[in-house]
């Protein structure tokens, strides 16, 4: 019995890891030859521990200046921390997998990706669909749906770090094998 519980616990993880991003809409074949892809972040409809960002604020901070702090923080701090951690992280992987394309967060390439974060749990564990669009215009080309693990000690902020850095590698490695 005790065999049958773990090959099937097996099974799941295998199952729930290869499920963590997908290709929802499109192709990418459109990236083969390009060398540079624009990244803009979107935390609009970021639901954070299963709330609103609003009513996560409220809830973690009844105090108005400790919420104010806090959100100044957010935009100030966090949110470049976020984004600086992905694109080392995206870049690297894709260095290491022998792919020219390059992130960077500025508009010199033809196309952009918007990455929609959609949740982040406690943990830091981060649930994205990557929009993929020309520069300048807002039909898609592709949609990804990726997830990626948080980390296990420490702030929202540096579990959110975490995610972030395996959200980067993820989409990396997913979009190498994709454009190969």
């Amino acid at each position: 019995m005790k065999k049958l519980l773990l090959l099937f616990a097996c099974l799941f993880g295998m199952t729930y890891s290869l499920q963590a991003q997908k290709l929802v809409d499109g192709s990418l074949d459109f990236l083969k030859g390009e060398t540079t892809l624009t990244v803009i972040y979107d935390y609009s409809e970021m639901q954070l521990e299963q709330m609103s960002m609003k009513d996560f604020l409220f809830v973690r901070f009844p105090q108005v200046d400790k919420r104010e702090k806090w959100f100044k923080s957010w935009n100030e701090e966090t949110i470049p921390d976020l984004k600086e951690k992905f694109l080392l992280n995206f870049n690297k992987a894709l260095i290491n997998n022998k792919v020219s394309l390059r992130s960077i967060d500025a508009e010199k390439s033809n196309y952009q990706a918007t990455i929609k974060v959609l949740s982040v749990t406690k943990k830091g564990n981060t649930t994205a669909d990557v929009i993929f669009t020309r520069v300048n215009s807002n039909e898609p080309l592709a949609k990804i749906s990726i997830f990626a693990k948080g980390g296990h000690y420490g702030t929202l902020e540096n579990l959110m770090g975490d995610g972030s850095k395996h959200l980067g590698t993820k989409l990396a490695l997913f979009i190498a094998k994709k454009i190969r």
